[in-house]
This record gives structure tokens, C-alpha cells and sequence, in this order.
């Protein structure tokens, strides 16, 4: 779980940049995971490599299938480009 994801943030972090941004201009975080006690701890630990304070606001919410099959978690990003 920490290698999908580290990948999902390292994708948003290159969109981010396509855009001209970077992950400081994230402002909220959802991230849906198919086993919440065994990732979460992952998440936050991943997390801490991309994000500094002020962290952005984040919802995390445990979920039964997400939409494309083998995925595990799916994260969602909102960010403010100036």
C-alpha cells in the first residue's frame, strides 16, 4: 500500500506541475481506501513526504469497491493555483 500511494501522490504531484503548481497549492485531500485499518497508518506516513504545515483539510473515508478494479485507494486532490 505505501507504493500506491506514494505513485497517487507523485501523480498528483505532476499534474500539479503541468498546471504550474505544486502540492503546496493543495488545499483538501479525500482519500477513499478498500481497507482503511491496515492503510491508513501507510497514508499517513506517505503523506508526510509530500505535505508540510499548513496541511491542507482531508477527509478519509473507508469504502467497499472503488471504480477501477486492483486499485486499493484513490486519492483526491483540490488545489489553488494563483
Amino acid at each position: 500500500m505505501t507504493t500506491q500511494i506514494r505513485q497517487t501522490f507523485e501523480q498528483i504531484k505532476a499534474i500539479l506541475a503541468d498546471a504550474g503548481g505544486t502540492i503546496q497549492n493543495v488545499v483538501m485531500l479525500r482519500s477513499y481506501f478498500l481497507n482503511m485499518a491496515r492503510d491508513l497508518p501507510a497514508f499517513r506516513e506517505v503523506r508526510q513526504e509530500f505535505l508540510v504545515e499548513p496541511y491542507p483539510a482531508a477527509t478519509v473515508v473507508g469504502v467497499t469497491e472503488l471504480a477501477v478494479p486492483g486499485l486499493q485507494v484513490e486519492i483526491e486532490a483540490i488545489a489553488v493555483l494563483d
